[in-house]
């Protein structure tokens, strides 16, 4: 499989440069506690429960205190082999605007006494105010398309948001336990006193299609109010057949092949549980897409429709996988009219 463009900046401006990138997108279709007990006995004495208060972390450095996560520093997210002297003015400005007023963090955790890795990134004055929160699911496998430093701050940058990027490991099931590195953060989300909780939001790009909708499926408190899923697999067993060079891949990760675990290949498809899912969401997928058939995309959009879901299909008629820089203030913009 090529290598599946989860961070869509890796030189942040070369995709415009290059011209891959698309201002305007084309766009298709819109569809659209504290708890008290009181005893029953007349002569019991009344009784209440005492509220659990839940801690708030102000800065992300606060957040060592909490349970399961290891250890947090900052790292250096510089762009190796940029020399920044020789690009035109308005980039260098914007890749200085990165080195001194963005900052990102590596993030050591646990999840079943495994440890994993994530990358946060935001402007230096995050703790000054509440800020918009993007919760990222990546595309590969493995180590294949890890996560970066870079991959962090670039979205942060762009999406004008604190940024938290989960990374899989070795053991990576392709739509498995894998899903709780991502999962983990819910329960810490709302502990982040820097974080507006009505503009927090999630992306996930090509494989992260799959891990965002399976997020979005265990998100029974409606913490994530908008997703945006770009050249996104939706449908395993469909890709078994279209992309017969991932089999091998699929075969280990998962286990085996859809005729020896099809419940496995169902349970990561969101075609199958596309009712349950009440997140509103953006679909972005080119019509080209190599790595990833746009035919993913369009049916995953008509179970949305049939179950009466509410999202938005953008169509692009090209064979960019994942997304650009020119598209992020469309997908900004429609987050903050969706994701409330």
């Amino acid at each position: 499989m090529k290598r599946i463009c989860t961070f869509f900046v890796v030189c942040l401006f070369a995709l415009t440069a290059c011209g891959k990138a698309t201002t305007d997108i084309p766009e298709e279709t819109t569809y659209s506690p504290v708890t008290e007990s009181v005893g029953t006995e007349k002569n019991e004495p009344e009784t209440k429960e005492t509220a659990i208060v839940e801690p708030v972390y102000s800065t992300i450095e606060a957040l060592t205190e909490v349970e399961d996560i290891l250890s947090v520093k900052i790292v250096d997210h510089s762009f190796p082999g940029i020399d920044i002297a020789t690009l035109p003015e308005a980039a260098a400005e914007q890749y200085r605007v990165l080195a001194e007023d963005y900052t990102t963090w590596e993030i050591r955790y646990t999840v079943n006494s495994v440890e994993a890795i994530a990358y946060a990134a935001a402007p230096n004055t995050y703790a000054d105010t509440t800020s918009s929160f993007i919760l990222y699911a990546r595309g590969g496998n493995g180590s294949y398309g890890a996560a970066t430093p870079q991959g962090a701050v670039s979205n942060a940058y762009l999406l004008r948001s604190v940024v938290i990027c989960p990374d899989y490991s070795e053991a990576d099931e392709f739509g498995g336990s894998d899903v709780e590195n991502v999962t983990f953060w819910m329960d810490v989300i709302p502990s982040l006193g820097f974080v507006n909780p009505d503009e927090v939001w999630l992306l996930g790009e090509s494989r992260g299609g799959m891990e965002g909708c399976l997020t979005l499926l265990q998100d029974d408190e409606h913490i994530i109010k908008a997703a945006v899923l770009a050249s996104g697999i939706y449908d395993l067993h469909a890709l078994w057949e279209s992309r017969t060079d991932m089999r091998e891949m699929l075969t280990r990760r998962i286990g085996g092949t859809p005729s020896d675990f099809p419940e496995a290949y169902s349970e990561r498809s969101a075609v199958t549980f596309a009712d349950k899912i009440d997140t509103p969401l953006l679909l972005v997928h080119s019509t080209g897409d190599k790595n990833v058939p746009y035919t993913q995309a369009e049916d995953f959009a008509k179970t949305l429709a049939e179950h009466g879901k509410t999202y938005k299909l953008i169509t692009r008629e090209n064979d960019v996988h994942g997304l650009t820089a020119a598209e992020m203030p469309t997908i900004l913009t429609w987050l903050r009219e969706n994701g409330k």
